[in-house]
């Protein structure tokens, strides 16, 4: 087990990728509700940048396993790796960003983890730049916050 609380040692890449697929949609349903609800233009712009980079992160994933399986991606599963389902979409915006933001972290370590599971270099690069991707969508979350979120909602980032 890795220090994310995600478990992935015991199962093939396949099925992490379609657990991924799973979460990316689970995102880009969150940041579609949110969008909705946030009144403030700038917020919404990059909201709206989020959401673009949600759906071409999803579709990457989605060719990611083509390329590794030759199939299209079916049978997945109810729940994706980190659920986004666990962030209350009734709280204040600067809470559910907070909450965000860590979610991505968690994905972000995730892929970071995949890549370790592979020797196809390809698809380890692959990986490593979904993770980087990861990392540039955490900071756009954080320039959405006001004044970042509460101490303590938001654990250290990974290493």
């Amino acid at each position: 087990m890795n220090n994310s609380g995600l478990e992935i040692d015991n199962t093939r890449i396949e099925e992490l990728l379609k657990s991924a697929i799973v979460t990316a949609t689970e995102a880009l349903k969150f940041y579609t509700e949110l969008l909705e609800v946030v009144s403030s233009e700038g917020q919404r712009q990059k909201l709206r940048k989020i959401t673009q980079l949600k759906t071409k992160h999803r579709a990457t994933l989605e060719g990611l396993y083509v390329m590794v399986t030759l199939e299209k991606p079916e049978g997945l599963p109810p729940k994706g790796a980190v659920s986004f389902g666990e962030i209350d979409s009734t709280g204040e915006i600067e809470t559910r960003l907070a909450a965000v933001i860590g979610v991505e972290e968690k994905i972000r370590h995730y892929y970071q983890e995949l890549s370790k599971r592979t020797d196809d270099r390809e698809l380890k690069h692959l990986l490593m730049m979904l993770a980087e991707e990861e990392r540039s969508l955490v900071g756009l979350l954080w320039e959405l916050t006001a004044t970042g979120p509460p101490r303590g909602v938001v654990k250290p980032r990974f290493l």
